[in-house]
Formats: C-alpha cells, sequence, structure tokens
C-alpha cells in the first residue's frame, strides 16, 4: 500500500508532539486512531504519578508551509470555519499544535473565544512565539485542563442539600456570565463537582449534625446559558457525578452521557436550540402589554359587574331567575377574555409575573362561570354555589393590588 507524503508528515508531527508530551511533560499521549474529523489525540495530565481525568485534544499539523504566515506575534494558523465549529463544540478544550521540523520545535495555542479572530471571511489564530511546547510552558497548558476557570464567567444561582441518610448529596444551578465552548464548559463543571463534594452547606440541623466534615457521595449540576433559560428550565447540560465508594443501592439512578472523569457524566441537552426558538417566539413587550392591558381592564369591569350582580342576589332585591339572565351575559363576555388570554402563548420574561397574576384573576372570574353552571345543571346547590362565587370573589379582589404593583413595575 502506497503512503503518501502528507501522511508521513502528519505522523512525523503526532510523533514529536506525542514525544514532548511524554519526556519532558510526563503526561499520557494517547493518538487517536482516526484523525479525520480533527482531533488528531488526547493527552491527560499527570501529577506526582497520579491522573485525575483533566485531559486536552489536540490537532497537530506538521510541515514548514504551516510556517509562512507570520506577524509581531506568532504565527498565524488558518482553517475552515467546519473545523472551528468542531472544535468549539467539542466536549475537551482543543489546542492547535504546528510542528517545525527543520527547527524541531512545536508552538500551540488554545481554541476558545478569546483566542480566535473572526474575520470577514474565514478566521484565524495566532500561536505565539513563545508558546513552545516545552517545559516553561507545562503550567500554562496545565491551566487549560485543570480548575481554573475564571468565577467571573458564572454564578451559582442555586445549592440545594439533597442528602439523605445513606448518602450526602449535592445540587447546583449555574447561570453562565460569559459565552463558553463546550470544553470550556467542561472544565467548569468539573471545577464544580470538585467543589461540592467538600461543601458544608446543609438544609437544617439534622443532617449537618450527620454529615458534617464528610465529602458528598453525589453531585448534580445543571447549566443554563442565561436566567430566561433558568426560567424556561431549558438547561444545555447537566452532569452527575458518583462516588465509586458509594454502594450502589444507596445511589441513584445512573445518568446515561458522556464520560468526562472516572465517575463524572455530562449529558448535553439535544433540544436545546429548538427550546431556545419557541420561547424566543413570545411578542415584545410593548405589543404584549397593548393586549394585556386592555385584558386587565376587561376582568376587572367583568369582576365588578359579577360582584355588584351576586351582591343583589345574595340580598333578595333579584330573583334567581333574573341573576341568571345577567349573569349569562357576563359569562359570553369571559369567554372572549378566554380566547385572547390563549393568544398569549409566551409572554416577555418581565412581564412573567403580572401575566400570572393577570391570569389567576381571569381564572376566579371563570371559575365562578363554571360553579354557575354547575348549580343550573344541577350538579351542586344553591348554597354551595353562593359559598363558592364568594370565595372567588374574595380572591380576585385581594390579587387586585398584586396587579396593579407589578403592572406599575413595567
Amino acid at each position: 500500500m502506497k503512503v503518501s507524503g502528507n501522511d508521513q508528515q502528519g505522523d512525523s508531527g503526532v510523533y514529536a508532539v506525542g514525544k514532548r508530551f511524554n519526556d519532558i511533560f510526563g503526561w499520557i499521549f494517547r493518538p487517536q486512531s482516526q484523525r479525520d474529523y480533527g482531533i488528531d489525540a488526547l493527552v491527560e495530565v499527570v501529577e506526582n504519578n497520579q491522573t485525575r481525568g483533566e485531559l486536552l485534544a489536540l490537532q497537530i499539523k506538521s510541515g514548514q508551509s504551516w510556517f509562512k504566515e507570520r506577524d509581531s506575534k506568532g504565527i498565524v494558523f488558518r482553517s475552515d470555519v467546519e473545523h472551528l465549529d468542531y472544535w468549539q463544540s467539542y466536549s475537551l478544550p482543543v489546542l492547535v499544535l504546528l510542528h517545525h521540523p527543520e527547527e524541531d520545535q512545536v508552538y500551540w495555542q488554545v481554541v476558545n473565544f478569546s483566542t480566535i479572530e473572526k474575520l470577514e471571511k474565514g478566521w484565524k489564530l495566532i500561536l505565539p512565539n513563545e508558546n513552545r511546547l516545552d517545559k516553561n510552558n507545562i503550567d500554562k497548558i496545565k491551566n487549560f485542563c485543570s480548575y481554573h476557570i475564571s468565577k467571573k464567567s458564572y454564578s451559582l444561582y442555586k445549592l440545594e442539600d439533597m442528602s439523605l441518610a445513606l448518602a450526602k448529596r449535592y445540587s447546583a444551578q449555574i447561570l453562565l456570565n460569559d459565552k463558553l465552548s463546550r470544553g470550556e464548559i467542561v472544565q467548569l463543571i468539573n471545577s464544580i463537582t470538585n467543589n461540592l463534594i467538600y461543601r458544608e452547606y446543609y438544609r437544617n440541623e439534622i443532617t449537618k449534625v450527620h454529615w458534617s466534615k464528610k465529602p458528598a457521595s453525589v453531585a448534580w449540576t445543571t447549566i443554563y446559558k442565561n436566567y430566561e433559560d433558568l426560567v424556561n428550565n431549558n438547561w444545555i447540560c447537566r452532569s452527575q457525578w458518583i462516588s465509586k465508594d458509594l454502594p450502589k443501592e444507596n445511589a441513584p439512578g445512573a445518568e446515561k452521557g458522556e464520560k468526562i472523569g472516572d465517575e463524572l457524566v455530562i449529558i448535553w441537552s439535544t433540544i436545546y436550540d429548538q427550546l431556545g426558538d419557541i420561547y424566543n417566539d413570545d411578542i415584545n413587550k410593548e405589543d404584549y402589554l397593548e393586549v394585556a392591558e386592555k385584558l386587565d381592564v376587561c376582568c376587572y369591569k367583568q369582576y365588578e359587574k359579577i360582584k355588584n350582580l351576586f351582591s343583589k342576589y345574595t340580598d333578595n332585591k333579584i330573583s334567581k331567575t333574573k341573576f341568571y339572565l345577567k349573569i349569562k351575559k357576563f359569562i359570553s363576555e369571559l369567554e372572549s377574555i378566554d380566547q385572547k388570554f390563549n393568544a398569549i402563548e409566551i409572554p416577555p420574561l418581565e412581564c412573567k409575573e403580572y401575566n400570572e397574576l393577570l391570569y389567576g384573576g381571569f381564572v376566579d372570574l371563570d371559575n365562578i362561570r363554571l360553579v354557575i353552571e354547575n348549580e343550573k345543571s344541577g350538579i351542586s346547590n344553591e348554597d354551595n354555589m353562593k359559598y363558592l362565587v364568594s370565595m372567588y370573589l374574595k380572591s380576585y379582589g385581594k390579587a387586585i393590588d398584586k396587579i396593579k404593583y407589578e403592572h406599575s413595575k413595567l
């Protein structure tokens, strides 16, 4: 079988990079059997003869042709958009390494949103002249796959103690403050999970006495790109870590996902974009308020009419027959309001509280309609009808000030 010069040159680069990681760094170098997808090898950090599941993915290029374009900062690397998308969505941090066979030097740079430069056509990456694959850069490279994510890049939105008698367990909801690649999110999950294992937060004194100063056996994280995603429970990924020392009978069901550590599994959402499209399909604030404010006024008017009519009926100022005839008209108007409410599928996030209170008030009025119809059809008796109508009127009456307050904030 004939071997091309490009294949030989590529193998030479992989060998040169692997030898440096093995001999200089003392790390574990694992060439990939298939390199067509843009990842030539994986490397795992080793410290004090111990591994911690900290990995880097490597794209290796070899030959003088890769060094033709330089600027004052270093070597300019260009590739196609497909490779960039693949590397940015990869579950590990990706390093591009260029091997110069004549100089016997290897230069590197991590691929992330801060190192790449988008151009009108394509993109480029600068491999700094000082970024040589040597002992001077061990710590610098290790930072890309160890627990050194900036705390400014995320916020711990919610921490929950989920401990049981037989297992100390924590769950964390995380909001991203920066745009992170998949590889960086994996680093973040590693970091947060490592932190959760040794947290000392407890939901009550009983769990504190039972689990104080003991490491957790289970840790979950849920990652959201923004607050709106969190409200809509549209997570980008979840993770689960279960200690190998926890007996199976005391452990939760193991999640099926991508293994990113000895006991750490990550599950990427396959419907994130679809749900995002649905939630982003909502109407804007001004269009929403144009409809909602009319509904608000209409509901309040119906409330006043029903309250006055019901008061006359209970005070025996009008007969039951007249009460039913007048209330019939109000019921038809409520049905019209219902159709308009249903037309508002998803309100703007900042209008959520107002919308929920407004709709809750409408439900109170609509329940009055159902109660009266049930009494007319013989399902319930008159005393029961009076009690329930009175209860729903009071409920709406209590909500009026809350509705006004939420509207004032908009």
